[in-house]
């Protein structure tokens, strides 16, 4: 049986918005306290999100752990009434063919999912206040 191949992530620039706003996004992107915090399922998809990645369910199940994203996508957009863009992509699977969503944050909603992250982050202790947290975020972003 031959081992899987290991699929290595898009450059930064390439199709993740990093060429709209002007800057390459990294992990580094985010803050230390941010990424090292114990998020929740959502907090963990919305940091994503927030990083620029664009995400399937496959992608989130393999990197972030959740196995409904679309579920997940739902109650961020329904909690912090945020606009997630999604398209339809065809994906060849071992049997057959699926469609499957692909989300992201568009950049003119990039505010309010900041605005959001900053909230997940407070839950999960990483921050006192919410203006603490944009304001880390503010200077990551900037």
């Amino acid at each position: 049986m031959s081992e899987p191949r290991k699929r290595r992530p898009a450059p930064a620039g390439t199709g993740n918005g990093a060429h709209e706003q002007g800057q390459a996004l990294t992990r580094d992107y985010i803050p230390e306290r941010a990424r090292d915090a114990s998020l929740t399922k959502a907090g963990r998809v919305l940091r994503a999100l927030v990083q620029c990645e664009r995400l399937t369910r496959l992608d989130a199940w393999r990197r972030h752990g959740d196995s409904c994203l679309p579920s997940t996508i739902a109650g961020l957009q329904h909690t912090y009434g945020i606009n997630i863009a999604r398209r339809l992509e065809r994906v060849e699977g071992r049997f057959s063919a699926a469609h499957v969503a692909r989300y992201w944050i568009a950049p003119c909603e990039r505010q309010d999912a900041l605005s959001a992250f900053a909230v997940e982050l407070v839950k999960a202790g990483a921050y006192r206040t919410v203006a603490e947290a944009l304001e880390a975020l503010g200077a990551a972003d900037g």
